[in-house]
């Protein structure tokens, strides 16, 4: 039997609704490398296809559906994913009508029967796949009933039969290491579509879920559980990565410094064992760590840095409940670039609470700060995070006529500005950042003291696509 995965994702990076960039892939699709290597266990031959990495076209579909048993789609909440996803599924079946299709990932998780019926789907998983996906596939080939296993939801008969049974990973360090050999036809490792870092690169993922609770973050929604993996298991996983031949790893945690502890053992490993590694951090709080531990993460090979700073407003990081400083800001960014990371930060403006003079001083304060490259976002209210259930509750959102992924607009009574207006203070953000004469002297410092010509390409690409919006 024979059984593809396609990561959903469109490989594009959204700057302002109606503006993208292409990005290539950053990292694999760990979620499926992980289920592939359970089906692998099971003796099953699996495929996969990442349409982060290559555009996944007509020709492609048709190889998929002609080749394949089973088909499993990840779906993501983006409306251009989701589109993406709907073309995919629909393709799949005009080309193999035969072939059984199941769906997960977070938007399944979210919406699970309303994504089975959507998606035409045979069956669709919430939460983790990894406990159910052996015995899922096991039941398709033998014809046996699924009914039992927990998150599974399917058509029988012409009824949707849903298993509500809460679908959890009990341990995480029972799981099998990812099977990255899935993903080699990959290459990985991209910022703006520029190559990052030396050789082969892959990512790790050492916690699940976000001990915290942003207001605007839909995580908890799907993911409602912190769990973290011991050093030990993690530790054994690095040394497997890098005797696969990897160069480069990316932690991509939702919030990879929540343990200091944690992290300390887990560098002073690859200090001790893998020197000249590459390491990049995906995620981090911007009140995370100190000068001793951040100097064991540089020594250790830490390149990159992406902080979710949010605002350059202390009630506005109260309202999204960032329990987060200005100060505290500072102070994290100012050591991250005195370390010599690559320091990247995002911005959100539309907050509710939001006039036109905070939209300026998160904008004065984006450019104050030392960071190497910054991004700014309207507000999205997305399915499942605290201010879409307050909406919600107010009658300013109902998912079935606005759909589950709805930026700030005050024509829907959600903010002060129309989303067009916050779109057009991105842009200004932007400009701003980008024409920082201190941002570009910066850029060639570090160009020729690190031999990084691509961040000056990096810098251009914002430059010349993002400002013209």
């Amino acid at each position: 039997m024979n059984i593809t995965f396609v990561n959903c994702s469109t490989g594009f990076y959204e700057i302002a609704i109606k503006k993208k960039i292409e990005i290539g892939a950053s990292f694999p699709p760990l979620g499926l490398l992980y289920l592939g290597k359970i089906l692998e266990m099971n003796n099953y031959h699996v495929e996969i296809f990442d349409g982060n990495a290559e555009q996944i076209n007509d020709k492609k579909i048709k190889k998929i559906a002609e080749s394949s048993d089973i088909v499993g789609l990840t779906i993501y909440s983006q409306p251009k994913d989701k589109e993406y996803a709907i073309s995919i599924s629909r393709k799949l079946q005009i080309y193999n009508p035969k072939i059984k299709l199941i769906i997960g990932g977070p938007h399944v998780s979210l919406l699970t029967e309303e994504s089975l019926k959507e998606f035409n789907a045979d069956i669709a998983v919430k939460g983790p796949g990894e406990p159910v996906i052996a015995s899922l596939v096991n039941s398709i080939k033998l014809n046996k009933p699924i009914e039992k296993l927990p998150g599974v939801c399917y058509k029988k008969d012409n009824k949707i039969i849903f298993n509500l049974k809460e679908n959890k990973i009990q341990n995480l360090d029972e799981l099998p290491f990812p099977a990255r050999h899935l993903t080699d036809k990959y290459t990985y490792g991209y910022i703006m579509n520029t190559k990052f870092g030396k050789g082969k690169a892959t990512s790790i993922l050492t916690s699940r879920g976000c001990p915290n609770r942003c207001r605007f973050c839909g995580l908890k929604a799907h993911i409602p559980y912190y769990q973290k993996r011991s050093v030990n298991n993690i530790i054994k996983e690095i040394d497997e990565i890098v005797s696969q031949g990897y160069n480069t790893i990316i932690f991509t945690d939702d919030n990879f410094l929540a343990d200091r502890k944690r992290i300390e053992k887990i560098m002073d490993h690859i200090i001790k064992n893998h020197p000249g590694l590459t390491l990049w951090i995906n995620e981090a709080r911007a009140d995370s760590g100190d000068k001793i531990l951040y100097e064991k993460m540089r020594k250790a090979g830490v390149e990159i840095i992406h902080f979710g700073i949010e605002s350059g407003n202390q009630d506005v990081l109260d309202y999204y409940n960032k329990k987060l400083t200005i100060s505290r800001i500072k102070e994290t960014i100012r050591l991250s670039h005195k370390m010599g990371f690559l320091t990247i930060g995002s911005f959100i403006l539309g907050a509710p609470i939001e006039t036109e003079k905070h939209f300026q001083k998160t904008i004065r304060f984006a450019a104050s700060l030392p960071l190497d490259l910054a991004s700014f976002f309207a507000l999205r209210y997305v399915y499942g995070s605290d201010i879409w259930k307050e909406a919600e509750k107010d009658g300013k959102i109902n998912y079935k006529k606005d759909g589950h992924f709805i930026y700030a607009d005050s024509s829907k009574n959600l903010g002060n500005f129309t989303t067009d207006e916050i779109i057009d203070y991105t842009r200004k953000g932007y400009n701003r950042f980008y024409y920082n004469p201190l941002l570009w002297f910066r850029f060639f410092y570090r160009s020729i003291s690190k031999r990084e010509p691509w961040l000056l390409y990096v810098g251009f690409k914002f430059l010349f696509k993002n400002i013209s919006i």
